[in-house]
């Protein structure tokens, strides 16, 4: 799917990007590092491609609010916050100086039916019906999250409202006549932006200015709470039973070597200068947070300290320690949250 570029006039809406998933950029490094025939592997492809479907949906949504009126309205992405001991996640928070929208954005192809009595959504796809939790309880329940949350720094109380998008356009949507809630808060992604227009002539009231909406949008982002996902731990897999060395970029073997300045893949031939970049963010993605240079050495599978050495200050990578001593640590792209 292709998404139009960003509108460069549409940046200020922004206050804090939707970054891709670390669990999406974990699992793709743990497939490049399995076997082909791993029993795991099939699990994997589906949870990855659920995560993309997800993601893109979200996408889809952002690129919708980006018709929003820049100068009264402000969104933060993929929060996650705490509430107690647990965390909650919100989609998209979008706010003016009057009112505050979280919405949660649900990409499922078929026919939703939005079931009243139990409060759940039926999925009906190819003649077989999958059973979902209900995303307006879901968002429901976001709000209330949210509002205990905003109590810590507004002793006011933020008017709230909650909406759900849908945002493969070729879902079919049905609900019972009796379900009200459904008309009033499920809508496509396409529609969100009207739907929040609407909401704005509700909202006659302004509860913020505009240097509180700033404050506010720093008080969340402090309080978001990345999720750690240990993606070895969840598919029960150690580390040693993962590939090392160096990926051809284009053949997807590991029988790269270096070869004058650069590294050369012995089963197709290809030359390229930064291969091994990938294999350092997958040890990074996989085994640690954190790496020596020995432990470099041991992963792209070459013996020499002073190679690894300097591939590693090539990266400009954050570290602490020198010589023998030193540390090395991830890029802040790789894990932005």
């Amino acid at each position: 799917m292709i998404f139009p570029k960003k509108n460069k006039e549409l940046i200020d809406l922004i206050l804090k990007e939707r970054p891709l998933p670390i669990e999406i950029k974990k699992e793709e490094a743990l497939l490049r590092r399995i076997e082909k025939n791993d029993p795991r592997r099939p699990k994997i492809e589906e949870n990855l491609a659920k995560r993309w479907a997800g993601y893109r949906g979200e996408k889809m949504l952002d690129y919708h609010l980006g018709f929003l009126p820049h100068d009264k309205y402000f969104i933060l992405n993929d929060l996650r916050l705490p509430f107690g001991q647990t965390f909650f996640q919100i989609d998209s928070l979008i706010f003016s100086t009057n009112f505050g929208v979280n919405t949660e954005v649900k990409n499922i192809i078929g026919t939703l039916f939005f079931e009243n009595q139990f409060q759940q959504l039926i999925r009906i796809l190819d003649g077989n019906e999958t059973g979902f939790q209900d995303p307006i309880a879901q968002v429901k329940r976001q709000k209330l999250q949210l509002s205990k949350l905003f109590e810590k720094w507004h002793p006011s109380q933020i008017p709230l409202e909650y909406l759900v998008a849908i945002s493969h356009p070729t879902t079919i949507i049905k609900s019972e006549k009796e379900n009200p809630r459904v008309y009033q808060k499920v809508f496509f992604a396409h529609q969100i932006p009207d739907k929040i227009e609407t909401l704005w002539q509700t909202h006659n009231k302004q509860f913020l200015t505009l240097k509180d909406i700033k404050k506010l949008s720093r008080f969340l982002i402090k309080h978001h709470t990345p999720k750690n996902f240990d993606v070895l731990k969840y598919y029960g897999i150690s580390p040693e039973e993962l590939k090392t060395g160096i990926q051809c970029p284009k053949c997807l073997t590991y029988l790269m070597i270096r070869h004058k300045g650069s590294w050369l893949c012995q089963n197709c031939g290809v030359y390229t200068k930064n291969a091994y970049v990938q294999a350092v963010h997958d040890y990074f993605l996989l085994v640690d947070s954190k790496m020596t240079n020995s432990q470099c050495c041991s992963f792209l599978q070459f013996s020499s300290p002073t190679l690894s050495r300097y591939l590693l200050s090539a990266m400009n990578l954050p570290y602490s320690g020198a010589n023998k001593g030193r540390v090395y640590f991830p890029p802040d792209s790789l894990f932005n949250s």
